[in-house]
């Protein structure tokens, strides 16, 4: 027989470790940032790109384009891993399309920003 494997024990309940012992319990931190700062991110930046397409008097309008898209897809996907929808299957920076179909996707997921 090969050697005896031993199986991790799964994390007791909070009610059924003992008191004295809850003091040194520690709960994960969390991965991602909250789901309610990722869709204000979203709005902001949303809210940003209008303004700088519509501003002509802007210095280096492309440039902060080009930075706040990129921001705006980094927060689709921080949306995504948080929701459970499928991230979009091209790289940073999204195509406009890739961007189109991960947002009608995160509004499938019931995200709205």
């Amino acid at each position: 027989m090969g050697p005896a494997t031993t199986h991790p024990r799964p994390p007791r309940p909070p009610a059924l470790v003992p008191w004295w012992r809850r003091w040194f319990v520690r709960t994960p931190a969390p991965t991602a940032p909250p789901l309610q700062r990722i869709t204000a991110d979203l709005r902001r930046l949303e809210t940003e790109a209008e303004r700088l397409m519509s501003d002509e008097t802007v210095v280096a309008r492309g440039q902060r384009l080009m930075a706040v898209r990129l921001a705006y897809d980094l927060a689709l996907l921080d949306a995504c891993e948080a929701v459970g929808a499928p991230p979009p299957t091209g790289r940073v920076p999204l195509t406009s399309g890739d961007r189109l179909l991960t947002t009608v996707e995160l509004t499938r997921a019931g995200l709205v920003w």
